[in-house]
């Protein structure tokens, strides 16, 4: 990485976290993968209940497969070959759980969360119930404002999730959005997380790397 992109890399995330932090949530600044699974891990402790949301990101710094591996109590819905019934069940567990642990799809230098889901259980999860929310973020989702943080959702993350997750919608075909009303679509349900109210409990890792789409 040049200077110069480091440069604006810390540039950028110092805004995002200022932005953040004005608006009452915590936020921990990553030098990379490796740094936001450690710092992560230090916050985390195998008796408490560790809710799973859906998100690239926390499986590419590799957090998920060592808590996975490791004998954390971890609620998971991803576990292959599970009924529907089972995977919503879990899901709704992780609304009760003492922390969640989630990607989010944009974060603005006016410092909001912007998140697009399927079921809303993700995002239900990041309004109330868990304890505590470790939302992680790369570079990539860091964006200037609110209409941003849409076009980027709606131009990048959704067509390529839908491809990811074999969906039958016509994004996944063109790449582009089309607003569409397939029974597959993964776009239900839209939040912006504008201030947090309950002190300490959303906590953003802004990770200096791409990652996650």
């Amino acid at each position: 990485m040049s200077e110069f992109v480091n440069w604006h890399n810390e540039t950028m995330m110092k805004k995002a976290q200022q932005a953040l932090e004005a608006h009452n949530f915590l936020v921990e600044l990553c030098e990379n993968s490796d740094d936001a699974r450690e710092k992560a891990l230090k916050q985390l402790d195998k008796e408490s209940s560790i809710g799973i949301g859906g998100s690239m990101t926390v499986h590419e710094i590799g957090l998920f497969e060592h808590l996975k591996d490791n004998g954390y109590n971890l609620i998971n819905p991803y576990v292959p070959d599970l009924t529907r019934e089972q995977v919503f069940e879990l899901r709704r567990k992780t609304l009760m759980s003492d922390f969640f642990l989630a990607g989010c799809n944009a974060i603005t230098l006016e410092g909001e969360i912007v998140n697009v889901d399927g079921y809303g259980n993700r995002v239900s999860a990041i309004i109330f119930g868990p304890r505590k929310v470790f939302l992680f973020a790369g570079m990539n989702k860091i964006v200037l404002d609110r209409q941003q943080a849409l076009d980027r959702i709606f131009d990048i993350a959704a067509p390529i999730n839908a491809k990811r997750l074999n969906r039958k919608t016509p994004c996944a075909a063109t790449g582009i959005c089309s607003d569409c009303d397939s029974p597959e679509r993964i776009c239900k349900h839209l939040t912006v997380n504008m201030r947090q109210n309950i002190p300490d409990r959303i906590k953003i890792f802004l990770i200096k790397e791409n990652l996650g789409f």
